[in-house]
Formats: structure tokens, sequence, C-alpha cells
């Protein structure tokens, strides 16, 4: 019951906290903003792949009535090809930015298509999409650090500390239980939004789940 009692305590105090609750709302609105490009852009690729196939087909329709046999109509004509994203790629959109995710290709010349891809932003490619892997990667453990790094000294010069010391049997416990009520707070509030961004591209729970433990880890 004291390690309850402990964390009720702590959450009670950082809720009072009016910085950590804004940087619970910053986590919460990258996270969501993440998520909600992510769910974009792989709406996005669905739509270009669905036009682009019903385009395919007339090409084929129309390149096989011009020509005499078969085999010269396979040979000639152009043939969609195309990976489309999975139900987890609005949090991770991998390599789809540099790498081709689209191609069309024809029996014609086949060698030198191999390595023809879609012109992109260089620019873009070199920093990388701001999906929700981006922002758990990089964003959020900067925002843990920040969050962290002052706990004694904030309470040293609001002048608490020596109370907060006097109050408790064990400091080091206090510490600990503090760090781990704004940690879990913070995570929360990245992990609600990939949860409901899972939901809506229906991603599997075993999927999120996995997701949310990489997370926390």
């Amino acid at each position: 019951m004291t390690l309850v009692n402990s964390l009720k305590r702590e959450a009670r105090f950082v809720l009072r906290d009016r910085a950590f609750v804004t940087w619970i709302l910053v986590v919460l609105g990258a996270a969501s903003f993440a998520v909600w490009s992510g769910i974009a852009e792989v709406e996005q690729q669905r739509e270009s792949i669905a036009f682009l196939s019903e385009s395919d087909r007339t090409d084929r329709t129309e390149q096989f009535t011009s020509q005499s046999d078969w085999g010269a109509a396979a040979y000639y004509s152009f043939h969609l090809t195309h990976d489309a994203p999975s139900n987890f790629a609005f949090a991770a959109l991998g390599q789809r930015d540099t790498s081709s995710w689209k191609h069309r290709i024809r029996m014609l010349a086949l060698e030198g298509q191999i390595y023809e891809h879609d012109p992109g932003n260089p620019e873009l490619a070199l920093v990388g999409r701001f999906d929700f892997a981006f922002f758990v990667a990089f964003v959020l453990p900067l925002i843990l650090i920040f969050i962290l790094h002052d706990m004694q000294a904030s309470e040293r010069s609001a002048g608490r500390f020596n109370l907060l010391v006097a109050s408790v049997a064990d400091d080091r416990s206090l510490w600990r239980y503090r760090a781990l009520v704004r940690s879990a707070g913070v995570l929360i509030a990245a992990i609600i939004p990939l949860t409901f961004g899972g939901i809506v591209s229906g991603t599997s729970a075993f999927t999120l789940a996995t997701a949310a433990a990489w997370v926390i880890s």
C-alpha cells in the first residue's frame, strides 16, 4: 500500500504542476499531429494506387487491341507494380519517401528500369518525415529529459526541498516515484493518439500492443 499511496501522492502533485500539464498537452498534440499526418499520407498513397491501377488496366486494354499477338502486347505494354502501405504504416512510413512504392515497368529494357523511381524532395528525404516513429525516436526522449532533469533543483528553488525530504522515510524513493509518475504521464499521452490511429487504420491489437511496449521501453 505504501507504493500505491506514494504514486497517488505524486500523481496529485504533478497534476497541480502547470508546467508539467503543459508538457503533457504538448506531447499529446505532437503525437496526434504525427499520427494524423501519417494517416493522411497513407490514405493519399492508397488513393494513388487505386487511380493508377484503373489507369493501368485501361492502358493495357488499349495496348492489347493495337498489337497483332499476345506476346507483343505483353512485351511492349506497361504493367503497374506497387507496394501498398500496411495497416501500421501511419505510424512508421519507413523508406517509402526514398524508395519507390509504385512503378510502371514493361518487359522491353527491363534491366534499365530496376532503379527508376519518382523524383522527390532531397531535403525532405534527408530530414525524414515527421511520423509517429520519428516523434518517439527523437522528440519524446528530449521531452522526458527536459521534464526529469531538474526535479530536485526546482524544489530547491521553490524552497520545498528540505520539507519534502523530511516528510519521507527514504528521500531516494521520493524522486524515483516522481520520475515514474512523470514518465508514465508523458508515455500515456503519446500512446493515446497511437491507439486511436491504430483503431481508425484497422491495425491489429497485437501490433498496437507491441508498438506501445516499444514506446514504453
